[in-house]
């Protein structure tokens, strides 16, 4: 419903539950020019659909603080194949909107629109990661045999200028 006569709709109501809702923020979350509606349908202070009118559909999302700043953004499935592809931060203006990546159950996101990935979100845990450290970490799983095999040379390396000394 538009309260406020400005054309954009500002209050979910759910006749079943006589039940209404304010629409804090709107984004372009399906890429089609039109502003969509974040809604919290089963009415618990979450954000958990997103109404897009341009195909009239409802799209399942999820809200959590991934950019840390203590403030739910939003990942929605904007394509409706289960899997969440668009990442929102409502507190920027306008509303940050960025695509995600998948691998497997972990959500890659870009919180600050720089192209690049902040955060990890594992869906099968509901847990929250900053990207750089699991970056750290999976590069040090992956090449612990690198890092060996450096120290071992630079170890005999120091052994070498030792004894010339």
């Amino acid at each position: 419903m538009d309260t406020t006569g400005d054309g954009l709709g500002d209050t979910y109501f759910d006749p079943d539950r006589a039940n209404k809702n304010t629409i804090r923020f709107t984004a372009d979350m399906t890429d089609d020019g039109q502003p969509d509606y974040p809604l919290d349908t089963n009415f618990d202070g979450r954000i958990d659909a997103v109404y897009a009118p341009g195909p009239d559909d409802v799209f399942a999302a999820a809200s959590f603080d991934f950019t840390g700043d203590g403030h739910r953004d939003l990942i929605t499935d904007t394509n409706g194949d289960t899997f969440y592809d668009t990442f929102v931060n409502p507190r920027e203006s306008p509303a940050l909107v960025t695509d995600i990546v998948r691998d497997g159950d972990v959500y890659k996101l870009d919180t600050t629109g720089d192209g690049n990935v902040d955060t990890h979100f594992d869906a099968s845990t509901q847990s929250i990661s900053d990207a750089r450290a699991a970056n750290l970490g999976d590069f040090v799983t992956t090449y612990w045999w690198f890092l060996l095999v450096f120290l071992a040379v630079l170890a005999m390396f120091g052994l070498i200028v030792y004894r010339r000394v």
